[in-house]
């Protein structure tokens, strides 16, 4: 198998895309943050408190803080808004604005005094893109869509009997199932072709986690999660005019490898008063490995792209008051989320810049052990211009980049202790844990 460097072309700008095509607005890279309208109410500052089966998420520690057994389950439905500006006419071209939806189930429950299992199934990787047929960048994308799909069991220790305070670890593996499908437009002069390029992969991974409660009034946590090698392989499809299809790979059989970034998580939550919790995570994101991407053609012929993506250091603040009387829980909170793409590489698939969000929710305790959680993020409107370095990127302007999230999830717990409480520990909220 030969090993080539192309120049610049309307192929190789379309190879990354493939791999690395997410939410058109939504997440630093195209990691989806949201997977518990309990943790989006917060802004997702959720590491050293949360213990509902989004735990097996955020921090897998907290499956062990629930006595019963419990079921949470819901989903984030994602409202996109991007714009492209190009800097030589001032042209604005919007991407059009294809919802998505990442849906959550969560179970968990308790074997003994020390052990608790549990079981999740989530999508924090991907989402889509769509830009209209007139977009300057139609030869980088036109649509894509990278899903990946987490079954992660895990298992957490209660170890509180032995030591002052609260003390969980948890831990356990990601199997990971992952799809992608691209379409693009190829321009030859005033002809235009189309390409489409789809394909599946598997991974594995892996997940751990540590809650810390001294007392009342303060936790900490700390989680790690590990990188998930994926092998897509599938099939590409290239049509446009007989004079130049011979410039082009013939159909076939397609090929790339991609890591997904290994991160870890810390959060420390104060509760001044009893029905008041503040929490401060960090979240470090090791998006490193995408230096290059290295794609094999239907021809064999195996290209190398640059994509130089930086880790990035997340910053959150959320908070929790408690009304245990109403059986209601508030929330807000603010995250700061950096971009992993440098401008010289900024492109359509997908667009990125820092992000600031901002969001609001709430809990109410039903009857019979049945909870609801609503949670509502926002991305404050950011933009992002690309470098002026000659040809990185081929297309340079400026991005405009928002979006809406609106997440709902139910909770069930049975078996275990259901009555509010008039005053929780650090560990959970007052309402309903």
């Amino acid at each position: 198998m030969r090993k080539l460097t192309l120049r610049p072309s309307p192929l190789l700008a379309l190879l990354p895309a493939l791999l690395v095509a997410g939410s058109s607005a939504h997440a630093g890279g195209f990691i989806l943050n949201d997977h518990g309208a309990s943790a989006t109410g917060r802004a997702d500052a959720v590491v050293a408190t949360v213990d509902d089966g989004s735990a097996i998420f955020y921090n897998p520690a907290g499956i062990a803080q629930k006595d019963g057994i419990n079921v949470y389950f819901g989903g984030s439905l994602i409202l996109p808004f991007a714009t492209f500006t190009e800097q030589t006419t001032g042209e604005e071209t919007d991407a059009d604005r294809p919802t998505s939806v990442t849906p959550t189930l969560y179970v968990h429950g308790q074997l003994n005094e020390f052990l608790h299992l549990g079981l999740g199934l989530y999508a924090p990787f991907g989402s889509s893109s769509s830009w209209p047929e007139n977009s300057p960048g139609r030869e980088q994308s036109r649509e894509t869509t990278l899903r990946t799909f987490f079954i992660s069991p895990v298992v957490g220790v209660n170890l509180s009997s032995l030591v002052p305070g609260k003390l969980t670890i948890g831990g356990g593996f990601d199997l990971v199932p992952a799809d992608v499908d691209l379409r693009r437009d190829l321009l030859f002069g005033e002809d235009v072709g189309t390409v489409r390029l789809g394909g599946d992969g598997l991974g594995f991974g892996g997940r751990i986690g540590v809650q810390y409660a001294p007392n009342d009034s303060l936790a900490f946590g700390l989680a790690y999660r590990s990188k998930v090698g994926i092998k897509f392989s599938g099939d590409g499809d290239f049509d446009i005019a007989p004079p130049y299809r011979a410039s082009l790979p013939p159909d076939g059989e397609i090929s790339a490898e991609v890591t997904l970034p290994q991160s870890v998580l810390a959060g420390a939550s104060y509760r001044p008063i009893p029905q008041l919790e503040i929490e401060f995570d960090v979240n470090w994101i090791d998006w490193r490995d995408f230096e290059s991407l290295n794609v094999v053609l239907p021809d064999g012929e195996t290209t190398s792209v640059p994509y130089e993506w930086n880790d990035v250091l997340v910053l959150r603040l959320g908070a929790e008051y408690s009304m245990p009387e109403l059986g209601l829980d508030i929330r807000g909170g603010y995250a700061y989320d950096p971009t992993p793409a440098p401008d010289e590489t900024l492109g359509f698939a997908p667009p990125d810049a820092n992000r600031h969000v901002v969001s609001v929710g709430g809990s109410y305790q039903l009857p019979e052990g049945f909870f609801v959680d609503l949670g509502i993020l926002y991305g404050i409107p950011v933009s992002n211009t690309t470098s002026d370095q000659p040809l990185r990127p081929q297309v340079k302007g400026t991005f405009d980049i928002t979006f809406l999230v609106t997440a709902l999830s139910v909770g069930y717990n049975f078996g275990g202790s259901t009555a509010p409480a008039a005053a929780s520990t650090a560990a959970g909220s007052v309402a309903r844990r």
